[in-house]
């Protein structure tokens, strides 16, 4: 297995290379760093474009030098590549495609967590454009591994997603953990150890866990179950409208309680 982490050096950068190396060790997985850098045109004012070009490129040199100081120091190793390009999304998934990359990690800044990572960051142009599973990390986490996949479900695509978590579960030895929030009425009639059982069946996997969750907001519910969370990643899918994405694209505007606590799993469904 291939990991990516594209990285601009800075901080927020930085976390994701972090988080992706205890991920990666989790997985025995290869990691990779790429940086993009800018394509250069004839000149530049009066500086061949040879020249700048090579500048960049022992400035990234350098950069990465130093990156790979901070987080090698344990013998862990890790490769890097430079890529040259105007949008960093389209040479992501060019990469990607050239050799055979099964995952992208991405860091993620600011302060409106979920909510900018689905309405829009940087972040987003990648995961649209990807046609591998992509990794957001939030810019204040501490690395932990991972021992559980939280999965947000209005269980109408129960089984397909389920179904495509379970090779990352079983390579990171992780409970999936289904987190679901009936109606009020509901609630005690709600037969979870029925679900439960049957999920386990068709997926011949033991490591499955059921999560009721109550609240009036289902939004505000999940936004606080997930921030409080431990060990654990939120998988979210796309562009067949999921049910988590549809569910924050359409909550009411407020300060919400997420601050970035929490990695995305985000797996892309559009062929």
């Amino acid at each position: 297995m291939k990991i990516i982490v594209p990285t601009d050096f800075s901080d927020c950068s930085k976390i994701a290379v972090r988080f992706a190396k205890g991920f990666t060790r989790q997985l025995q997985a290869e990691l990779i760093l790429l940086h993009v850098l800018p394509n250069v045109g004839p000149t530049i004012g009066r500086q061949p474009s040879d020249r700048f070009k090579q500048e960049l490129l022992e400035e990234a040199e350098e950069q990465f030098s130093i990156l790979m100081a901070e987080i090698t120091a344990d013998g862990f190793t890790i490769s890097h590549e430079v890529a040259y390009g105007a949008a960093v999304e389209k040479e992501v998934e060019s990469f990607v495609r050239a050799h055979a990359i099964d995952m992208v990690i991405m860091g993620s800044k600011g302060a409106s967590g979920l909510k900018k990572v689905l309405l829009g960051s940087n972040t987003v142009d990648v995961i649209n454009h990807c046609s591998v599973p992509v990794v957001v990390v939030p810019e204040h986490i501490s690395p932990r591994p991972i021992t559980h996949l939280l999965y947000a479900s209005d269980l109408k695509n129960l089984d397909e997603e389920v179904e495509a978590l379970l090779p990352y579960a079983r390579l990171l030895q992780a409970t999936i953990k289904i987190i679901h929030v009936p109606p009020v009425e509901y609630m005690e009639h709600f037969d979870k150890e029925k679900l439960l059982h049957t999920q386990k069946q068709k997926t011949n996997y033991q490591a499955i866990e059921i999560e009721l969750l109550e609240g009036d907001d289902i939004a505000t519910t999940i936004e606080r179950y997930a921030a409080a969370s431990q060990g654990e990643i939120l998988a979210m899918f796309t562009h067949h409208t999921s049910f988590l994405e549809q569910l924050f694209r359409h909550s009411i505007t407020r300060e919400i309680v997420w601050h970035n606590q929490i990695p995305l799993l985000v797996i892309n469904t559009q062929e």
